[in-house]
């Protein structure tokens, strides 16, 4: 019988998809997910911890997986730059600034001219973002990375992503649809050196995807009048699903606001992308106070529709409803 229960245990995880698998994590974890000092935990882009009376700390952790998240031939400056960019991301998605990160790397025994180059990929970032390298592990076997940050938040400036307003306008920055095109354009590119591509992110996709922008001055700015905020890491229509889940209310996406890298995959762009790029919401009445914010921080960013009364997240273009393809789910 205990067979039979573990069976059903391990039938029932296979049958949810990741959203489902982690709620059902959170719920089996009880009680020892909450505390006194935890202000967030599971279940936003990082979790949230009291430190002292002027400052939260944010934490997140982030695994890189190869053939999954990158593929084996990638450099490893690449794919070191990425892991920590996309680590961080979900720290500034909760409007923290950056301090730390510990790597934890596992690779196979005949990689060492590979793991320079993550490093080197890892240090570009790091510096770039002025955050610290304070430890991390090694180990052998398949190729996998898993990045853990810090960041600190003036004590109760932190942002949730789940908490939307009725009648918020939603914003957008960057440009969606690199992954899409990096990833079928992947078999045939020649790599570029990283510190040419770090030049090109505004013009070349790949450079876009292998080196998302760490918006830290921007959020600085903005965390004080939005009202939710997350990362884009497994597509527009799902992060909305996010932002929209523990609320009665909806977003309505105008498809033609949203910037792309080609239109002609707007459907997989819409519901399948991990740009990191910064989704948010905030007041009609913050619109001009936000566009002044972005013009000082160099961010593009634009209002792609607003949070209305009405369940569930819709996408319209030209007038017509259409159908994002499914995010990004692992299981």
């Amino acid at each position: 019988m205990r067979y039979l229960t573990r069976w059903l245990k391990i039938s029932r995880c296979k049958l949810m998809n990741e959203t489902e698998l982690i709620h059902q994590i959170i719920a089996d974890l009880g009680e020892q997910t909450q505390g006194e000092t935890v202000m967030v935990g599971p279940g936003d882009d990082a979790a949230v911890v009291q430190w002292n009376t002027t400052d939260n700390i944010v934490v997140t952790t982030d695994t890189f997986v190869v053939d999954r998240h990158f593929s084996e031939d990638t450099p490893g400056d690449l794919v070191g730059y990425r892991c920590i960019a996309a680590t961080l991301s979900d720290v500034v998605a909760m409007s923290a600034r950056p301090c730390y990160v510990t790597v934890a790397l596992t690779v196979e025994t005949n990689s060492q001219d590979w793991v320079f180059e993550f490093v080197k990929g890892v240090r570009t970032c790091c510096a770039e973002t002025n955050t610290r390298i304070i430890g991390g592990n090694m180990a052998c076997g398949n190729k996998s990375a898993t990045v853990s940050a810090i960041g600190l938040v003036p004590d109760s400036t932190y942002v949730r992503r789940d908490t939307v307003c009725n009648g918020d306008d939603i914003w957008l920055t960057g440009t969606l649809g690199a992954t899409k095109l990096a990833i079928s354009a992947n078999v045939d590119w020649q790599p570029k050196p990283l510190e040419e591509l770090l030049q090109k992110r505004d013009n070349c996709f790949m450079a876009a995807y292998f080196l998302p922008r760490v918006r830290i001055e921007f959020v600085e700015k903005i965390r004080s009048y939005v009202t939710a905020m997350t990362d884009i890491s497994d597509g527009l229509q799902t992060e909305l699903e996010h932002m929209i889940r523990s609320s009665n209310l909806g977003a309505r996406i105008d498809v033609e606001q949203v910037n792309m890298w080609d239109r002609r995959h707007k459907a997989h762009t819409l519901g399948c992308d991990d740009s990191y790029e910064l989704l948010f919401t905030l007041p009609k009445a913050k619109r001009t106070k936000l566009e002044q914010n972005a013009s000082e921080t160099n961010t593009e960013c634009r209002c792609i529709g607003e949070i209305t009364s009405t369940r569930g997240v819709k996408f319209f273009d030209n007038g017509q409803e259409i159908f994002p393809v499914s995010g990004y789910s692992h299981f």
